[in-house]
């Protein structure tokens, strides 16, 4: 058995939350392009001095639409290796079976040491912060309080990833209602004042926005349904005298993973602002819950 509040801290791993890091804050600025260039294509194509029947105009607005599919693109690829690290990460720090072959292991470090070898200085500044410094780091990642009892320990560990996305989410998902509703009355609006023909080439012009808006709200419906099953797992996990305890460990751990690999992004400047706010929250959770 590992001491995680120990291991947490060594250089493999604290490489691997590095590339992890860096992998989703590349989908997380790679997202902020693509809501950009959706934005603009969007009122691109409905200005007053679009002229929907010009050549040079039409390709213009495909070339944009075709940049936005290929950001989606990049941003699946960045989101799919940050999950897999932290996956290999929680595999390691929780002692549970990897799920990864040997190849697929050398891949993922190969990675970690190629990002710590291109920002050397990224790295050294983030292993020495933890996530509640002025510098947010990777230092001291998990704050369990329970180190006697290693299965609580992974479940107080597997507990503080379940408390940051729920907060996170919930603020953006009341963006993107918003930008719905929007979304809704222009599209009455557009439909009573134009031809169908031009109504479509202005949905045409949002093909990227509507697809963020698409993607998300689906991974926010799959991150729910986890959700609930996690809620379970939590449950049964706070009684005690567990009957197949890290059975159950493993089942939560599976879904918590599921979660990670979502095509979900709540935007930068969101994470930044609440970022600080989560820490201070789950430790007067902790320091609550543990004066009983």
């Amino acid at each position: 058995m590992i001491d995680i509040k120990v291991k947490q801290n060594e250089e493999n791993i604290l490489k691997l939350l590095f590339s992890a890091r860096i992998n989703y804050n590349k989908a997380s600025k790679l997202n902020n392009y693509l809501w950009l260039l959706s934005i603009i294509t969007g009122i691109f194509s409905v200005t007053n001095y679009f002229d929907i029947s010009s050549e040079n105009n039409s390709i213009i607005l495909l070339v944009l639409v075709i940049i936005g599919v290929i950001l989606h693109y990049f941003i699946k690829q960045n989101i799919e290796r940050g999950a897999e690290t932290k996956k290999l990460i929680d595999e390691t720090l929780f002692e549970f079976p990897t799920k990864f072959s040997s190849s697929n292991i050398l891949k993922i470090k190969e990675g970690a040491l190629k990002l710590q070898e291109k920002y050397p200085e990224e790295y050294e500044r983030q292993i020495k912060n933890r996530g509640d410094s002025d510098a947010r780091g990777v230092k001291d990642w998990y704050d369990p309080k329970e180190t006697t009892n290693f299965n609580k320990t992974i479940f107080q560990c597997q507990k503080e990833n379940i408390f940051w996305d729920k907060n996170l989410l919930n603020i953006y998902k009341k963006l993107l209602m918003s930008i719905v509703f929007i979304l809704f009355v222009f599209l009455l609006f557009d439909l009573y004042n134009n031809s169908l023909n031009i109504v479509l080439f202005h949905i045409f012009g949002f093909f990227n926005f509507l697809s963020i808006l698409v993607r998300d709200l689906h991974s926010i419906k799959t991150y729910f349904t986890c959700s609930i099953i996690m809620d379970e797992k939590v449950d049964i996990l706070g009684k005690n005298n567990v009957i197949n305890e890290i059975v159950v460990l493993k089942e939560l751990q599976d879904k918590i993973n599921e979660r990670r690999s979502l095509l979900l992004i709540v935007p930068d400047f969101f994470h930044k602002i609440n970022s600080k706010k989560l820490h201070k929250k789950w430790k007067s959770l902790l320091s609550f819950l543990l004066s009983f």
